[in-house]
């Protein structure tokens, strides 16, 4: 199939807390990256940065599920 015929992966964003922990998750390209960090605050900064980055427009916050 010719590659502009092919539908590019989409890049998104998730946030969730695990374990005492908050890790965002990305997904740039079809490829997922996971970073972990101690407290809420820096995970959002982190998120927001990476919205802006990839050009995405919305987080999907998974915290919602654990409450």
């Amino acid at each position: 199939m010719p590659s502009e015929m092919r539908k590019p992966f989409e890049n998104s964003i998730e946030v969730v807390p695990s374990m005492g922990e908050w890790f965002v998750r990305s997904v740039v390209e079809g490829r997922p990256e996971i970073q972990s960090f101690a407290n809420k605050k820096s995970a959002v900064r982190y998120a927001e940065r990476q919205r802006r980055k990839l050009r995405v427009h919305r987080i999907i916050w998974m915290d919602r599920i654990y409450r």
